[in-house]
């Protein structure tokens, strides 16, 4: 998400194609904007670039009207993965003053649910009620969560190969 030409929320990119740690946090559910349930993957990896079993979206749509667009679809993938019927759905409202993202994990059992959003490492996060004020030079967005609580974590971005910069997540 850029905001004013500034990178306000980012994916973790990649630093090296090494068999290490950077890399596989790179290659993870984790290192990206979406949701992660009870810490794995969604897609089965190992090497440097190899992966397994990988589970396409189902039911995506997009529909564009006069003042922004909505997009949604649904991910089973966690289902083979875990068991237990596991369904991310998620859902992107936008116009032209706010984003709203919807997600939704339906199933069976109890379940860590955690969704990850990484901030570019010159984004300065303030508490307010119910979320965060994000700020990067004049710029400006309050991240609402509606549900939930939030922790900030340490994390890596890199954006060109070699560079890894300490960025902050908000899980």
């Amino acid at each position: 998400l850029s905001v004013g030409k500034k990178r306000f929320i980012v994916d973790s990119g990649v630093s090296s194609y090494s068999d290490d740690n950077f890399r596989k946090y790179q290659r993870s559910t984790r290192a990206h904007n979406t949701v992660c349930i009870d810490k794995k993957d969604q897609a089965e990896m190992w090497g440097s670039f190899r992966v397994a079993r990988r589970f396409k979206p189902n039911n995506v749509s997009f529909i564009n009207n006069n003042n922004g667009f909505s997009f949604s679809g649904s991910f089973k993938g966690y289902s083979k993965l875990i068991g237990d019927n596991l369904v991310h759905k998620r859902k992107i409202e936008c116009d032209l003053n706010e984003i709203t993202i919807i997600d939704s994990v339906s199933g069976k059992n109890n379940h860590l649910i955690e969704s990850m959003i990484h901030l570019h490492p010159d984004v300065k996060i303030a508490n307010i009620e119910n979320g965060f004020n994000l700020s990067l030079g004049s710029e400006k967005i309050d991240l609402i969560i509606e549900r939930g609580e939030a922790t900030i974590e340490k994390a890596f971005y890199s954006p060109q190969m070699g560079l890894n910069l300490e960025n902050q997540v908000i899980v």
